[in-house]
């Protein structure tokens, strides 16, 4: 199994629709998320629960031994390409230097 690590978020979301990467560290996957706009909304074990305002499912992101959980990365490629996320519309904002507020529950269920 190979695996990469320390890529940017921007490097890392052209290379898993590819299928190019095969496992990919959990902190660059979670970077990624927050990239995208994904907050977490708690943390429970390993098990990281993120969502995204608009969105009306959030998505566990699973640690095991470092690594994200295969699956979970399907599925965040299936829900780059369904809702058409990219990372330009956040980095504005980035590098005005204010942090991006993580989502709350109600937003997301609203």
């Amino acid at each position: 199994m190979r695996t990469v690590r320390a890529l940017t978020p921007r490097a890392l979301l052209g290379r898993l629709p590819a299928g190019t990467v095969t496992s990919v560290a959990s902190s660059d996957a979670q970077k990624l998320l927050v990239a995208l706009g994904f907050g977490e909304l708690r943390v429970r074990g390993s098990h990281h629960f993120l969502c995204r305002p608009g969105m009306p499912k959030q998505l566990n992101l699973r640690d095991r031994a470092g690594h994200a959980n295969p699956c979970r990365l399907r599925q965040l490629v299936a829900l780059v390409r369904r809702h058409d996320l990219n990372i330009e519309e956040l980095e504005p904002s980035r590098s005005s230097g204010r942090p991006i507020p993580a989502p709350s529950v109600d937003a997301v269920h609203a």
